[in-house]
């Protein structure tokens, strides 16, 4: 009995299309059967690829289909029959804006990786630069401005300076590859067709929040899927890159990259008063836009409350007088830079949310 799919591939490779009419006396009822299932999936693909279109402005579904069905590199789709799901998936895309508090830094050619295994590897570094222990070598980004404000920069110490990269319309999921863009999955086929064990790594930006229910243990699936089995335990598990909205990338802002896979990239520099002004004013933004009410009373009632502790009349002083600046430039230049409709939707997603299935779609 001849493999149906081997078959339609070669033709596809060949020719850049399939023939889905078949000769019913030429082929044994089997091999019928497979191509009926063959040409289901097919059109299942291309449905669920054309509803990507909702959350995916600028999606390939022609290319990406493609590759999906005839080769899936990164094993991203499972089909069972005729359906089929994806615990993660990697769609190329372009988010509004990209965030991290500036640690560690780098732009030098050297510090990117050799190798030959290059697509694997790539997710092997993801993989190190999400889980616990701090082991990660690469540079993690968030798509949402609020989750960097309240988990890594409220990590500076007292009185010293906050650095922000900014990352305008950044490119999510997509290879810088002789100084040509490309989704990963292409990157991956090319890598498939070629030896690159004398090249180095390239410039990536991968989006590791994008999991089937917003649930990290499908991500971690789909990570034992591609990678292999790995030993989850209490310092090597899984932060939250799904909470949150974690894209790792291999490089960050420098005089020679600094316009790698966006628009623009912008750093601001804030001190631990403009830091205090700008989580006054981002969360009383936030409320404003999420249509939610009674912010202005909770600050109030915390301001009293204040009082009842020892240097409280002070504490209320200073925070009457971080409210009242409403004209920092600084501070205003930040907030030009959030899309608060990403702000809500990122912002809601916690680890004991319920979530949609379409979450694998954002």
């Amino acid at each position: 009995m001849e493999n149906i799919f081997e078959k339609i591939k070669k033709e596809w490779e060949d020719k850049k299309e399939v023939n889905w009419e078949y000769d019913n006396q030429s082929l044994v009822p089997e091999e019928q059967l497979q191509y009926i299932i063959l040409k289901q999936r097919d059109d299942n693909l291309g449905k669920f690829l054309e509803s990507l279109k909702e959350y995916y402005e600028d999606i390939d579904i022609t290319d990406l289909k493609e590759l999906l069905f005839f080769y899936n590199d990164l094993k991203e789709v499972n089909f069972i029959g005729t359906d089929l799901f994806a615990n993660a998936m990697f769609i190329k895309n372009t988010v509004p804006y990209l965030y991290r508090s500036i640690g560690k830094d780098t732009n030098k050619e050297e510090d990117l990786i050799q190798c030959k295994d290059h697509v694997s590897k790539i997710f092997t570094e993801c993989l190190c630069q999400i889980q616990t222990g701090g082991k990660g070598n690469l540079f993690s980004y968030s798509k949402c401005f609020g989750k960097v404000l309240y988990k890594y920069i409220t990590l500076q110490s007292e009185g010293e300076k906050t650095r922000i990269e900014i990352r305008q319309n950044a490119h999510v999921n997509s290879i810088i590859y002789y100084e040509k863009e490309m989704s990963i999955q292409r990157y991956a086929r090319k890598c498939a067709d070629a030896n690159n064990s004398k090249e180095k790594l390239p410039y990536f930006s991968i989006d590791m929040s994008n999991a089937r229910g917003g649930d990290v243990k499908h991500l971690k699936e789909w990570l034992e899927t591609f990678l292999g089995k790995q030993d989850w335990h209490w310092h090597k598990d899984i932060v939250d890159p799904i909470g949150d909205a974690e894209v790792v990338c291999n490089f960050t802002n420098g005089n020679d990259n600094s316009g790698i896979l966006c628009k623009k990239v912008v750093r601001i520099t804030i001190t631990q008063e403009q830091f205090c002004i700008l989580l006054y004013k981002y969360f009383k933004k936030y409320y404003e836009e999420s249509s939610f009410f009674g912010f202005d009373e909770f600050i109030t009632n915390t301001l009293e409350t204040l009082k009842n502790y020892e240097d409280g009349e002070k504490l209320c002083k200073y925070y009457t007088y971080i409210m009242s600046h409403d004209n920092d430039d600084v501070v205003n230049e930040i907030l030009g830079y959030i899309c608060w409709e990403s702000e809500e939707k990122y912002m809601k997603k916690r680890k004991t949310n319920k979530h949609s299935k379409r979450d694998v779609y954002l």
